[in-house]
């Protein structure tokens, strides 16, 4: 059984210094000065008093079951898991090319019948084409930005540990 704990104490020491998590509140930091409840280098086991615990199996039960889930989460983020395709999809997922195409929409005003203006310039153009095809030539600093936000979006609606409402049973 010692040896046991022995290894036990040694992965997570490992997994303390080499990769910032601390095991028994199953999180992970970017650096040690983040930890709230640090250990130092040795992390040492004291007796285990069960006589005077009252800690029942229910309890440590839950608390397996919550540690696993949490430890889950950061596996899943080591190995590039994300959420289900249609869970994204329902928060909010969208291509570059339609947020590029929503940006064109949103920078094409049309001022009469057949008269188009570009908001970004201020320039008058006869079709809404013209205006498209500007865009992409005279403000593609302005497109490319879109591309990276719409792939920092979707990044983050991937993310299973982003932040969100509670969720109501």
């Amino acid at each position: 059984k010692d040896d046991k704990l022995a290894v036990l104490d040694k992965a997570i020491l490992y997994l303390r210094v080499v990769h910032m998590v601390d095991f028994y509140n199953g999180s992970q930091f970017t650096n040690e000065d983040e930890m709230p409840n640090k250990i130092g280098v040795f992390h040492i086991r004291g007796p285990c008093e069960s006589s005077v615990s009252k800690t029942t199996l229910q309890d440590v039960n839950d608390w397996n079951k919550q540690l696993g889930e949490k430890l889950q989460l950061i596996l899943d983020e080591i190995r590039g898991v994300t959420i289900s395709e249609e869970e994204a999809n329902d928060v909010g997922l969208k291509t570059e090319e339609e947020a590029v195409e929503e940006f064109v929409k949103l920078n094409t005003e049309e001022q009469g019948p057949g008269k188009f203006h570009c908001p970004l310039s201020g320039k008058k153009f006869k079709g809404s084409e013209f205006v498209r095809k500007h865009i992409f030539n005279k403000h593609a600093e302005k497109v490319e930005g879109v591309k990276k936000d719409a792939i920092f979006w979707n990044k983050y609606v991937q993310d299973p540990r982003r932040p969100m409402d509670p969720l109501v049973p």
